[in-house]
């Protein structure tokens, strides 16, 4: 048996990206009244760890270091987190500082382009750059 052979088919689908956030992203936009900042991080780590089953994450819940939570606590919070984090890392703002250029940006909130396609196709973004040059 080969070694690719070994490998499951679908094991990169079933890879979850967890947000990760700086402390400064932190107390900016994801602070709550109910979730200190440990009680987020260890969610998040137990997310990464466990591929977001919630059941095993509340099996694993630390609760010497904190109050104990619910399935449906555990899953509000991670997609609360998740839904603030989206929206402040695909805003155009934060984009511009990402990329540096202006024009991307622009180009982003002009077309409404979803960011994931330019990471995947840069040709595309070119050949919009390359027409946005003609017409001015």
């Amino acid at each position: 048996m080969s070694i690719a052979s070994n490998i499951y088919v679908f094991q990169s689908v079933q890879q979850i990206s967890v947000p990760a956030y700086s402390d400064e992203e932190y107390q900016r936009h994801l602070q709550s009244e109910t979730w200190t900042k440990a009680e987020t991080d260890h969610l998040m780590d137990l997310a990464r760890r466990f591929d977001l089953r919630f059941i095993v994450m509340k099996d694993r819940w630390d609760r010497e270091r904190f109050s104990d939570r619910s399935v449906e606590d555990l899953k509000e919070r991670y997609y609360n987190v998740l839904t603030t984090y989206n929206k402040v890392m695909l805003s155009p703002y934060f984009l511009q500082i990402l990329f540096k250029d202006h024009v991307i940006a622009l180009l982003l909130l002009c077309r409404q382009l979803v960011p994931q396609q330019l990471m995947l196709n840069p040709m595309y973004l070119m050949l919009i750059m390359r027409r946005e040059g003609k017409n001015n």
